[in-house]
């Protein structure tokens, strides 16, 4: 007999996979009967949080700066898939020096990962990642020479451009938001999670309690096991593709 919940790490989901995990997992206990599960406390504190955080939200994504940085992030992304492409086809050049150059800055950029890896990212990482690339690429003498080599200086001017561009709106939009409400999402979710895991551990203890006179408890946690895995699934595969060396900074 299934008692036990599977783990999942919601810390580390966005923030609409957050508010729709949060949907899907108290649907299923509706569905089960909140009541007969006896969990109805905690049921609906957790309703309440989530319908919360996704009310600010919704001010996030209401934001007219929100299309403003989108665009900014399709062209810093641009910008970036951009520089290593270049490189890539440097490194099949006729000329040494381009070669070399190009190879100077394909090991130096490892640190970072792969372009999609950057892109991937969430937007103030990538915004840091861009900075420390572009500063290191305007600075040390062996990256200038090689940028300079390969005429890649006007690509790192764009990224530099838009990834500047791109946080000052990112700032505006928080100021924003945190004026719209003196609780920002970030905070609703450290408060939410607390109270998941409270939803969560007593459902798991109802079930033991119950030691399965009450099939719907079976159904219950199988069904949400089911939810999790998909989200665990999702994590891993996040995970994955945005693997780098331990020494990124």
């Amino acid at each position: 007999m299934i008692y036990l919940i599977n783990a999942l790490d919601i810390s580390k989901l966005r923030n609409a996979e957050y508010i729709q995990f949060g949907r899907d997992f108290l649907k299923i206990i509706f569905l089960n009967n909140k009541a007969t599960l006896k969990v109805a406390a905690e049921y609906d504190s957790y309703d309440v949080i989530i319908s919360a955080i996704e009310t600010l939200f919704k001010i996030d994504q209401g934001s007219d700066l929100t299309p403003i940085i989108e665009a900014l992030d399709r062209r810093r992304d641009n910008a970036v898939m951009g520089i290593f492409k270049n490189i890539d086809s440097y490194t099949l050049h006729f000329t040494p020096a381009q070669i070399d150059a190009a190879n100077v800055l394909t090991n130096y950029l490892k640190i970072y990962g792969t372009a999609t890896a950057i892109a991937a990212s969430s937007l103030p990482s990538e915004t840091t990642t861009v900075k420390n690339m572009v500063a290191d690429v305007t600075t040390k003498a062996n990256l200038v020479a090689a940028v300079t080599t390969l005429g890649l200086t006007p690509w790192f001017n764009e990224l530099k451009a838009a990834n500047d561009a791109l946080e000052v709106k990112y700032i505006e939009r928080t100021q924003e938001l945190g004026g719209a409400n003196p609780n920002t999402i970030k905070d609703k979710r450290n408060e939410a999670n607390t109270i998941y895991y409270a939803l969560r551990d007593m459902l798991q203890g109802q079930a033991l309690v119950d030691k399965g006179v009450t099939p719907v408890f079976a159904k219950t946690i199988n069904e949400l096991n089911a939810l999790i895995e998909q989200y665990n699934t999702l994590l891993n595969s996040r995970a994955a593709d945005n693997t780098t060396p331990p020494n990124q900074p």
